[in-house]
């Protein structure tokens, strides 16, 4: 399969019932790889920090870390606090307690942690190449923590809704409001998608390079764009760009920097052209109005419930 591009089905040999015929499936369903293109990276001048002093750094931004989760839930306790003195006697209080403000305040308060600490600590991620133990390094790697965090704490909660969109484009990604999210993003200013597209694999716009005896390890960013009506269920490598139309494979990977043409279907790793796919899914402002209504219901039912 790999050497000749081709997917073989698991009833390969009830279609093919003698070697010929399966000679013939392979040759007629054979595929072709795609194109790469790879453009150098400039290197990251940064200060570049030894190891030890790099680790220390890295227990005091973790303990930084868990002082902003405290803050998020601080903010909600007080603002739960100043709910229940103004609505204790309503019905809705009686019906929904204290929990229906409680959880959206801690959502919003970590979430704007996230963003104005991108901003501040990032400002725009880059295409380029960065030495591991260095200042820019760190930089990525804190918010990289932090972005971690808001998934566990966060993102399940509102994953698969527009509100995981407004998010994204806080933190400068280039995401149509037309697109099914259903996994996590990273590097967002390097992440372009179109509309209609459906999310199923989790995109990292990074990838550490080897450690050689002459340099240590290395951390480089390239762009991803993701065309329009697009179906994603395998892996998207950093620098590959994805025409309109394209249905990548569950298990399949891109190579770094593949040029993917419009109506495509990938499979394979490395993923290869399997031929011409029509994919006529498409994402509507009403299922995700109605995505959004249903985590209001599920909020309120919660609270109910407790």
């Amino acid at each position: 399969e790999e050497y000749l591009m081709v997917k073989l089905p698991i009833n390969f040999n009830e279609i093919s019932e003698t070697p010929a015929e399966l000679i013939d499936y392979i040759v007629a369903h054979s595929g072709r790889s795609f194109p790469v293109e790879i453009s150098d990276l400039m290197l990251d001048t940064s200060y570049v920090l030894p190891k030890t002093g790099l680790v220390v750094v890295q227990g005091v931004l973790v303990c930084f870390l868990i002082l902003l989760l405290v803050a998020a839930l601080g903010a909600s306790v007080v603002v739960s606090g100043q709910f229940t003195a103004l609505a204790a006697h309503t019905i809705y209080y009686s019906s929904f307690g204290g929990l229906v403000v409680t959880l959206p305040t801690f959502i919003l308060s970590l979430s704007l942690i996230v963003v104005i600490a991108k901003w501040l600590v990032i400002g725009r991620y880059t295409e380029k190449r960065i030495q591991v133990y260095s200042t820019a390094y760190l930089r990525w790697w804190f918010i990289d923590r932090l972005v971690h965090m808001w998934e566990l704490w966060v993102g399940g909660l509102v994953v698969e809704t527009p509100l995981i969109w407004i998010f994204y484009r806080l933190l400068g990604s280039k995401i149509h409001p037309r697109t099914q999210i259903k996994e996590f993003i990273r590097e967002f200013d390097l992440v372009t998608i179109g509309h209609g597209s459906e999310i199923d694999y989790s995109i990292r716009c990074r990838r550490f390079g080897p450690w050689t005896e002459t340099s240590g390890p290395s951390l480089r960013f390239r762009h991803i764009k993701i065309g329009s009506r697009c179906h994603i269920e395998g892996l998207v490598s950093l620098g590959s760009d994805i025409g309109e139309r394209v249905h990548l494979d569950k298990l399949s990977v891109l190579s770094e920097g593949a040029q993917v043409g419009s109506e495509s279907r990938a499979v394979g790793n490395p993923a290869f052209d399997a031929g011409g796919v029509g994919i006529a899914t498409d994402v509507s402002f009403l299922l995700l109005g109605l995505q959004l209504v249903w985590l209001l219901a599920a909020l309120h039912l919660f609270s109910a419930l407790l």
